[in-house]
């Protein structure tokens, strides 16, 4: 599932960045959701607002440019920015 339909079927909570797997109902961290393969990691891409490079939903979060819950966070000092999502 793409980012946009996880938000336009209300799977994913923009507020919380929590998924809820529509086939069990269970609740998963953005993270958690791209690592299962319920979410597509590369269906979205984001900005990074320092340097403005364009980086996927798995790299921005394999590169902790984003929290486990879709919340933009420094990459120097690791604290939270803006929210992503």
């Amino acid at each position: 599932m793409s980012l946009t339909e996880a938000l336009n079927s209300k799977h994913l909570d923009p507020k919380t960045g929590k998924f809820t797997a529509p086939e069990s109902g269970m609740t998963y961290t953005l993270k958690e959701a791209v690592e299962h393969k319920m979410l597509d990691g590369e269906s979205a891409q984001f900005t990074n607002p320092g340097n403005k490079k364009v980086y996927t939903l798995r790299e921005a979060l394999d590169r902790k440019l984003i929290d486990s819950y879709g919340k933009w966070t420094s990459p120097l000092t690791g604290e939270f920015q803006s929210s992503m999502i």
